[in-house]
């Protein structure tokens, strides 16, 4: 139940973006939101990190300045986390063929014995 009450599940399930202004309510179920709220923060967003083999992974961020995050913010943090995510999965894509280039120098060196 604890679960259901987290904005994760919006994000893996859905692939939305939760935003909660914790600065703004009271009625706080998810209990990492309440220890935030309490900690001082004022806004979370989490979102979905979708990549283009359908695996969807989440970034969260909490904000402690005094209304949260801007538009403009957003805006940032989302462009931040494309380019991040292509940045992944170019690396990803460069150690498969790395490691496809090996298996392949491996092979051909036992031919060669």
């Amino acid at each position: 139940m604890l679960f259901r009450s987290n904005p994760l599940p919006k994000v893996f399930e859905q692939g939305l973006t939760v935003r909660e202004r914790l600065e703004r309510r009271d009625d706080i179920q998810a209990p990492l939101l309440r220890q935030l709220k309490q900690e001082g923060a004022t806004d979370y967003i989490v979102m979905p990190v979708v990549f283009s083999d359908g695996h969807i992974d989440a970034l969260s961020v909490a904000s402690d300045r005094a209304g949260g995050y801007s538009r403009a913010d957003l805006a940032r943090l989302k462009e931040q986390v494309e380019a991040e995510r292509k940045a992944v999965e170019e690396a990803e894509s460069a150690l498969k063929e790395l490691e496809a280039r090996r298996a392949g120098l491996e092979g051909a060196q036992r031919v060669a014995l």
